[in-house]
């Protein structure tokens, strides 16, 4: 199975840029989206189920994912409604494991969110901790947080403080493998660049996107790629690619 993950920061201006052709050709059985950025259903892909997680905010956050493979349930954001208006997560429950899509919020410049985001890890960590109780969990999406120094190419720039770390730090902790770490542990690696105001890259970049798996699944990992030859949003695609079906 194949399995893709894209922060588009705007689905639309994405899909003007060729974001339909340049994601089937890699033939991905499940599409991740996140900070898609609209309150309907803009997109259809052909042969694909879809769903979505807008947030109550215009042109912000947002989720959505579409998967080849009808999954037996869909659950949006967590059951505290409180942490549900910003459309950040989409669980789809599969006959082996569960899928769990996510924009985890931003700290922000001044760390003026951190305290929402770490109410928002605290909720996201609890959601994981109960699926795994029942089957394994792969987890992907934009995680705002580099863990490790070859995950930032440029560390004087910013330093993801201890709160940011705990909830990912946690995840690995109860046995959760960094698909991508796990098979290419020493290699320096980007998923998202800053863009300047002359919209060019600034060489200023971190890891941000992943994908997790339950420990059960470490040995079914056959590949994690970072496509950073796909440049139409800041960040860039990851793919998964796990033998595990439904």
């Amino acid at each position: 199975m194949l399995l893709c993950s894209f922060n588009v920061n705007g689905l639309k201006a994405s899909v003007n840029k060729g974001l339909v052709k340049i994601i089937l050709d890699q033939k991905p059985d499940i599409i991740c989206f996140q900070e898609t950025k609209c309150q309907s259903q803009i997109l259809k892909i052909d042969g694909y189920y879809s769903y979505w997680n807008y947030c109550n905010k215009k042109s912000y956050s947002g989720t959505a994912t579409f998967t080849k493979i009808k999954p037996i349930s869909c659950k949006l954001g967590f059951n505290d409604y409180d942490f549900n208006t910003e459309g950040r997560i989409i669980t789809l429950e599969y006959e082996s494991f569960y899928l769990v899509n996510i924009y985890v919020p931003n700290s922000r410049a001044g760390l003026n969110r951190i305290d929402y985001r770490m109410q928002w890890d605290e909720q996201f960590y609890n959601h994981i901790m109960e699926l795994e109780k029942i089957k394994p969990v792969i987890i992907c999406g934009d995680f705002n947080v580099a863990l490790y120094k070859n995950d930032r190419n440029n560390i004087e720039k910013k330093i993801f403080i201890n709160n940011e770390l705990v909830v990912f730090n946690d995840l690995l902790a109860s046995g959760f493998i960094d698909a991508f770490k796990y098979l290419y542990s020493d290699e320096d690696a980007v998923t998202w660049y800053r863009i300047g105001k002359n919209k060019k890259n600034t060489g200023i970049g971190y890891r941000l996107d992943y994908f997790l798996v339950s420990s059960y699944l470490k040995d079914k990992i056959n590949d994690s790629k970072i496509c950073s030859n796909i440049n139409i949003s800041d960040h860039f695609p990851i793919t998964l690619k796990i033998n595990i079906g439904d």
